[in-house]
């Protein structure tokens, strides 16, 4: 065993021991990597977060729940660069040393105190995809909320757990009562619904509740949240993996090109329909297409952006 390999082996039990005595969980070698992974050892990650848990520290924020969406939400990722789960910020903060993160203030002031998901995020491994998809879908609907601020932290713990869960699924096969039903019959001209081929061109949006137009469409903040996670996070494995390989991974050129030529196709198609029904949704997808456009194209990706012009 190498000098580096034992420095870590001793991090390791140090932070194992202090997580458990804090939080009553385990540390496990497994969830180790999200501390020292690579070159990267224990004490130069948990000193390159110092600053930040100082920070946090000062106003009291050291609730993991809140901490780890501030965390998430700031982009500071673990050391093998996953996103936190409420879990890793209680460990994180148990493994930090109080002088380091100065906790022994005597005027911290609690985050605000919202609903308690824990027994909801402990459920998600035995849900249906569907209901998967539509607890993901109520945690974007309290996040757009803003009146609904004290769940905030909560509806993000339920999206990491989510996500963590579809990407565990992804390596599993799909069971047959979960497949993604393609549509096979076509809606009747003029009745403002989209045609079968655009429907399933719409596949992953659709799943995703993204929908526009005046009759069942959802607001403008809602359909770019829903957009937001599809380009930044997994897909619901409910799709054979030719298709699911056409969307790419999160985060990705080619994920935002698929995102952005999908909707550029139901644009033109409609407008090729002249059918004064779909000018709503026109109206919207152009719309989504421009936030994509400022929020994830320009000064990141260089392909050719489409255009709706017919």
């Amino acid at each position: 065993m190498t000098d580096k390999s034992k420095e870590d082996e001793k991090a390791f039990a140090k932070a194992e021991y202090r997580a458990r005595i804090k939080t009553g969980a385990t540390l496990s070698r497994r969830q180790w990597k999200h501390f020292s992974f690579g070159g990267l050892s224990s004490e130069e990650f948990l000193d390159s977060l110092k600053a930040v848990i100082q920070q946090h520290a000062a106003r009291g924020a050291l609730a993991p729940l809140w901490l780890c969406d501030r965390l998430n939400t700031d982009k500071i990722r673990t050391a093998c660069g996953d996103r936190w789960t409420p879990q890793l910020a209680a460990f994180l903060i148990a493994i930090m040393e109080p002088a380091a993160i100065g906790a022994a203030s005597g005027t911290e002031v609690p985050p605000p105190k919202g609903p308690d998901v824990s027994a909801i995020i402990k459920r998600i491994p035995e849900m249906k995809m569907v209901e998967t998809v539509n607890l993901w879908r109520n945690a974007l609907r309290n996040l757009q909320d803003a009146s609904k601020q004290a769940r905030h932290a909560a509806a993000k713990a339920v999206l990491d757990a989510i996500r963590t869960e579809w990407e565990r699924r992804e390596h599993l096969p799909i069971p047959e009562h979960e497949r993604f039903d393609w549509p096979s019959t076509e809606a009747t001209r003029g009745s403002g619904q989209l045609l079968t081929e655009d429907w399933v061109r719409e596949g992953v949006l659709k799943y995703m509740g993204y929908k526009v137009g005046n009759v069942d469409g959802e607001p403008p903040g809602m359909r770019e949240r829903i957009l937001a996670e599809v380009f930044d996070g997994p897909i619901p494995p409910v799709f054979e993996k030719p298709y699911l390989a056409e969307w790419s991974r999160p985060g990705t050129a080619a994920r935002l090109q698929k995102m952005a030529e999908t909707i550029t196709a139901l644009t033109r198609n409609a407008k090729r329909r002249r059918d004064s029904k779909m000018l709503a949704a026109v109206k919207d997808w152009e719309a989504d297409l421009q936030f994509l456009y400022d929020k994830y194209y320009i000064g990141h990706f260089r392909f050719d952006w489409p255009v709706t012009k017919v």
